[in-house]
């Protein structure tokens, strides 16, 4: 038995010294092949869907092909910049973050700067900053001015599809979370400002109607909203959809269904009747359940709420004064060329 122990001692100390060799061999190589995926052995390519399989609600299907694709056709110094980033994330969530900023059309270099930014940090503030809804406290972006719904939906989509931009609002915006129902721009005036550029900006999108929104503080009277499918559609770079509008559909929720299998939030605007575009709120996403919930984002409490289907169904929705859905923002895939980047 001893001949045989220290046969097999020897084979393990060749075998041992014969990979020092070569990781030395390799010198600065071995570091720059480095695979920041999980589970480790997969091409990087592949990571973001590691990322999103693990991680669905931070990193949807549809954002992982695109980061996918715009790996490909990186510099090799631009890869290495975006694989050192992934490398020295300290949690897979963080990985799928920076893979989710990625697919956001942000460049490595802008990457490796937000990686910096929540390295170390705990899952529940990852939670509560890189997104503007559904908080661990129920809570997200809440619209500063009167009529400020559609822009503050803007807000929600954007923060929803694109992590770097999220923790920027929450940076810039010490009070988020407040309101004053008077002077719109006494908390939060960076919020307040870009929702009232928004708000008031010309519409340039197809459905008739009042093109031009007025700002008036959430107490007082007067003021006027506008559609938000153009101020939607201006993002679509960073959604990687485009939204067009249907008005008093006969299944709300089948074009809700269809919109958030783009893997994009779907806004809607609800009334208490056929015509009544009163209120745009946004659908983050679903539960199959059963019973089947989606979970919803009112932008005038700032709160994140569970509906069910039979609430879209059968006009029981409850938010704001409004029950019914009047009109979806129906979010289609932009076509690309396969053979090019996404951005």
């Amino acid at each position: 038995m001893l001949p045989l122990l220290i046969l097999g001692i020897a084979l393990v100390a060749v075998a041992a010294a014969a990979l020092y060799s070569a990781m030395s061999a390799a010198g600065d190589d071995a570091e720059k092949s480095f695979d920041p995926c999980h589970p480790a052995g997969a091409p990087v390519q592949e990571c973001p869907f590691a990322a999103a399989k693990k991680y669905p609600k931070i990193l949807n299907q549809a954002a992982a092909e695109r980061a996918r694709r715009k790996y490909d056709g990186l510099t090799p110094e631009d890869r290495k910049t975006l694989d050192d980033a992934l490398a020295t994330a300290k949690s897979d969530e963080e990985r799928a973050y920076i893979w989710k900023a990625f697919a956001a059309c942000h460049t490595p270099a802008e990457c490796a700067a937000f990686g910096k930014k929540i390295q170390g940090k705990s899952p529940q503030w990852m939670r509560d900053n890189l997104s503007l809804t559904g908080s661990s406290t129920g809570t997200g972006v809440q619209q500063q001015w009167h009529h400020s719904c559609n822009a503050t939906t803007v807000q929600a989509v954007r923060g929803q599809m694109d992590p770097v931009y999220a923790l920027q609002v929450h940076e810039e915006n010490p009070n988020f979370g407040k309101v004053d129902d008077i002077d719109a721009t006494k908390e939060n005036p960076t919020l307040a400002q870009q929702q009232k550029d928004m708000l008031t900006s010309e519409y340039s999108g197809p459905t008739a109607g009042k093109h031009t929104g007025v700002a008036v503080g959430r107490g007082q009277a007067g003021g006027g909203g506008r559609w938000a499918d153009d101020l939607l559609n201006n993002q679509s770079g960073t959604t990687g959809v485009q939204y067009s509008t249907t008005k008093n559909p006969a299944n709300p929720v089948t074009l809700i269904d269809d919109g958030l299998k783009t893997g994009a939030p779907v806004p809607i605007v609800i009334g208490n009747g056929p015509g009544q575009y009163t209120h745009y709120v946004v659908v983050t996403g679903s539960d199959p359940g059963p019973p089947n919930t989606y979970t919803i984002h009112d932008p005038w409490s700032g709160k994140t709420v569970q509906r069910s289907e039979s609430d879209l169904k059968n006009g029981t929705i409850n938010l704001a004064g409004s029950n019914q859905v009047t009109a979806v923002e129906v979010p289609k895939s932009v076509p690309t060329d396969p053979m090019k980047p996404p951005c």
